[in-house]
């Protein structure tokens, strides 16, 4: 913890309000806000929690189903490399791509000299 440098700071009390609402948005601490915005990322709104049921909905197919291929090539059903392990890469792909989009901080365009 030494190499930490404590800062502090003022904030009007509207600052202060706006700054705790945005911080809900986000459903992160105010240290990691403040870290994204220095490091010129634009803290992303924290999607509500029908998204999060959703993306481990989908994660739980593509687990029964990984499950289901393996269990397909130990009965010698199936050989390797098929369609639907293909599929279901590409379903880990969306669901990844998906997480990105709407959870990942973007860069911000402005540029600090």
């Amino acid at each position: 913890m030494s190499n930490r440098i404590k800062k502090q700071f003022w904030f009007t009390p509207e600052e202060e309000t706006e700054f705790r609402r945005k911080v809900v948005l986000t459903g992160l601490p105010q240290s990691s806000v403040i870290r994204m915005l220095i490091k010129g990322y634009e803290p992303r709104e924290r999607p509500d929690n029908r998204f999060f049921q959703a993306i481990n909905s989908l994660n739980e197919m593509i687990h029964t189903a990984q499950k289901l291929l393996e269990r397909s090539y130990q009965l010698g059903v199936v050989d390797k490399d098929t369609v639907v392990e293909r599929e279901i890469k590409r379903w880990a792909y969306f669901i990844s791509n998906i997480e990105s989009e709407f959870l990942r901080p973007e860069k911000s365009p402005i540029k600090w000299k």
